[in-house]
């Protein structure tokens, strides 16, 4: 399946960011993705609907499994390592990433921290 130019990059930072080791009380890199998923693919959808369709004709959904099938695929048991940010952190992050406006350009915003 082709992604986007648009979605591919936000997708991939996302998931390379989320992959740093940290102390044990972090949430793990697959809570941190099922956390931070729907949120981006809802950003993706709302700053470029067009392109969104095209990619995850499944919409949101089909947004989210596809990222977290595309998460496990490809790195496998960093999975189950931990995020370098806090829940607390991590919650922040989303919160202020849903509250950018998206670019003039069509494009996602980036996401605002490297959880």
């Amino acid at each position: 399946m082709h992604v986007p130019k648009l979605v591919r990059p936000t997708l991939l930072a996302f998931s390379v960011a989320a992959l740093a080791i940290a102390c044990s009380s972090n949430p793990t890199v697959q809570e941190v993705i099922n956390q931070s998923s729907p949120a981006i693919c809802e950003k993706l959808k709302e700053c470029s609907p067009a392109t969104f369709a095209q990619a995850y004709p499944g919409g949101v959904d089909d947004c989210v499994t596809k990222t977290k099938d595309t998460s496990a695929k490809k790195y496998g048991s960093d999975l189950s390592k931990q995020s370098v940010c806090t829940d607390d952190e991590v919650t922040k992050c989303l919160n202020d990433f849903k509250a950018q406006a998206c670019p003039a350009n069509g494009s996602s915003p980036t996401v605002p921290c490297n959880c």
